[in-house]
């Protein structure tokens, strides 16, 4: 393990588990635990690394969308992201769903472990 976090949901959506970010052949991966739960209940939802703690919304790192989810489609279990080569996770400081057509968080994990 790199680095992880412990995600929470946010604007009303259902986000728990935790993550962490490893380095592997292939770029940056996150793992999400076997507790892991998102509602996924958007029209658009992405992951995407941000700063948290930008009001009134969380600031998206530019080019930083990596993935898009499936919409209205609940996620559980243990997963395995890569993280696009050309994103920098080590340097910033939360995991962010979001959700690309009504620019809202759905749910973040703050990176905790350095």
């Amino acid at each position: 393990m790199i680095t992880g976090g412990k995600f929470i949901g946010k604007s009303g959506h259902t986000m728990q588990g935790t993550f962490t970010l490893t380095q592997t052949d292939e770029g940056m991966q996150m793992v999400l635990s076997e507790d892991f739960f998102f509602d996924a209940a958007a029209p658009a939802p992405v992951w995407a690394l941000g700063a948290p703690n930008t009001t009134p919304f969380p600031a998206l790192i530019e080019g930083s969308i990596w993935q898009k989810l499936e919409p209205f489609s609940p996620i559980s279990g243990m997963q395995k992201i890569l993280i696009s080569k050309h994103i920098n996770a080590f340097c910033q400081s939360a995991i962010i769903t979001w959700c690309t057509i009504i620019n809202v968080p759905m749910g973040e994990g703050r990176i905790t472990q350095r």
